[in-house]
C-alpha cells in the first residue's frame, strides 16, 4: 500500500505568496502602461494644440492688419479651432494666438504671443533729393545700393582731407525723390494714444523694484512727474510714462517695457533692451548697450515749437532703430546724431537732419547730412561715416514703422 504525500504546511502560503507577488508586478506593469499611455495622449494633445496656435500665428502674419479677437475652425472639422487677434506693442505688431479644444477632463488651450517684424528695406542709403549732391570725406563707406538726389554723390575735403576709399557707393546709385518713405500711421496713433493715456492716469509717486508683468495679462501702467529708474529689475508688458523726464541708470535691469517721457535719458553703463519715446529729447551715452529688438524714438506732439533731437554718444551700442521725426509745426528742424565709434544695428531713419559720424550696419533714410567739426559747417557730408547693411544679420527684422511693410516673420517669442 502506498504512502500518501503531503506537502509541507508552509508551501501553500509561500504559493500564495509568490502569486500575490507577480500579481502586484502585473497590476505595477499595467498601471504604469496605462499612465505612459495618458502622458503620451496628453502630449499628442499638446503638441497639437502647439502646431494649431503656430498656424493662428502664420494667419496673422499673412492676412495684414487684424485688430479684432476672431475665432477660426482651422481645418473644418471643428475640433481644430484658434482665437487670434493682432495688437502694438510701440513699434511691433502684437500677435496672439490661442488654440483650444474640449477633452473629457476639461477644456485645454495653448497661448503663444508674439512680436512680429518686417522685412528690412533694400539698399544701404536713401537721401532724399533736395536738390544737392551727396559728399563723402575720409574713410567713409556705403556698402549697398543708394537712392540719392539727381546731382548724385562726389568726393570731397573736409578740414582739408580728401576722400580716400576705393569705391563712392559700393552698389547701384537709384534716383531718390524729395520726399521720404512714409511711416505706418498705426505706429503713430498708439504712441498718440498712449500719451493721451498717460495724463489720464493717475500719478504715483514711486515705481516697484521688480515687477515681471505677463504679455498674457493686461498691462502694468505707471504715471509720474519724474522716473529715476536704477537698481530696478522691471521686465514685460510695463509701461512708464513721466510728464518731465525719465533717467535710466546703468544699474537698471529692464527688458521689453515701453518708457514715454518728453525728455529720456539713458546713462552709461545700461545694458537692456527697451522702447523708449520721447518728444523733445533722447540721450544714449556713451557704454549703453540696447539690445535688439530696441526702439530709440522721437517723436514732437503736434503744437512742438522748440527742436527736437535724439543723439547716440560716442561708444553707444544700439540693435533696433533709431527714429527722429520732423516737426509738425515746421518751425524748427529735428537732429538724429551719432557721433564717431557709436554703432547702430538696425535701421536709421531721420526726417530732418542726420549727423552720422559712426557705424550703420544697417539701412539710413534721412532728408539731408549735416557735419559739424571745430572749424566749419558742411551740408550733406559724411567724413568717416559707415553704412553696410550685410553686417547686419541675416536674420534680422524690422519694426513696423513704415507703411507698407511686409510682415516676414517673429522678431521674438513673449510668451
Amino acid at each position: 500500500m502506498q504512502k500518501r504525500s503531503f506537502l509541507a504546511g508552509g508551501t501553500f502560503l509561500y504559493a500564495l505568496l509568490i502569486a500575490t507577488l507577480i500579481a502586484l508586478i502585473c497590476s505595477g506593469l499595467i498601471a504604469a502602461l496605462s499612465m505612459e499611455l495618458l502622458v503620451l495622449v496628453e502630449w499628442d494633445l499638446q503638441e497639437k494644440l502647439m502646431r494649431n496656435s503656430r498656424s493662428g500665428l502664420a494667419l496673422l502674419l499673412g492676412e495684414g492688419s487684424a485688430s479684432q479677437e476672431a475665432t477660426i475652425d482651422l481645418y473644418g472639422r471643428g475640433d481644430d479651432s484658434v482665437t487670434i487677434c493682432r495688437s502694438r506693442w510701440g513699434a511691433f505688431p502684437l500677435a496672439r494666438s490661442r488654440s483650444f479644444k474640449a477633452t473629457p477632463s476639461g477644456n485645454q488651450s495653448h497661448l503663444q504671443i508674439a512680436l512680429l517684424g518686417d522685412r528690412p528695406l533694400p539698399g544701404a542709403l536713401y537721401l532724399a533729393d533736395r536738390k544737392m549732391a551727396l559728399s563723402l570725406s575720409g574713410r567713409t563707406q556705403i556698402g549697398g545700393s543708394a537712392w540719392l538726389p539727381a546731382a548724385g554723390v562726389r568726393a570731397g575735403y573736409v578740414d582739408g582731407r580728401p576722400f580716400t576709399g576705393e569705391h563712392l557707393v559700393d552698389g547701384d546709385q537709384l534716383r531718390s525723390s524729395n520726399r521720404l518713405p512714409e511711416p505706418e500711421s498705426s505706429w503713430l496713433d498708439w504712441i498718440r494714444q498712449m500719451r493721451h493715456r498717460g495724463r489720464s492716469m493717475q500719478k504715483t509717486s514711486s515705481l516697484p523694484d521688480s515687477l515681471q508683468q505677463s504679455f498674457a495679462d493686461s498691462s502694468r501702467c505707471f504715471h509720474l512727474e519724474y522716473a529715476y529708474l536704477n537698481h530696478h529689475v522691471l521686465k514685460g508688458n510695463v509701461i512708464i510714462w513721466a510728464d518731465s523726464m525719465i533717467v535710466v541708470g546703468g544699474n537698471a535691469k529692464l527688458e521689453d517695457i515701453c518708457l514715454l517721457a518728453p525728455i529720456i535719458v539713458f546713462e552709461p553703463g545700461f545694458n537692456g533692451a527697451v522702447q523708449s519715446y520721447a518728444s523733445d529729447s533722447l540721450r544714449v551715452e556713451s557704454d549703453v548697450q540696447l539690445q535688439y529688438p530696441s526702439v530709440v524714438a522721437v517723436i514732437p506732439i503736434p503744437d512742438q515749437k522748440h527742436p527736437a533731437s535724439l543723439l547716440l554718444a560716442a561708444g553707444s551700442d544700439l540693435q533696433g532703430l533709431a527714429y527722429c521725426r520732423t516737426l509738425p509745426s515746421g518751425t524748427s528742424s529735428s537732429t538724429l546724431t551719432i557721433e564717431a565709434s557709436a554703432r547702430v544695428v538696425g535701421e536709421v531713419f531721420a526726417e530732418d537732419i542726420l549727423a552720422l559720424s559712426g557705424k550703420v550696419f544697417g539701412r539710413v533714410s534721412c532728408r539731408e547730412f549735416k557735419l559739424q567739426t571745430p572749424n566749419s559747417s558742411y551740408q550733406n557730408y559724411l567724413y568717416d561715416a559707415e553704412i553696410l547693411p550685410k553686417r547686419r544679420p541675416s536674420g534680422y527684422l524690422s519694426p513696423h514703422f513704415l507703411a507698407g511693410g511686409q510682415e516676414n516673420g517673429v522678431v521674438k517669442w513673449m510668451y
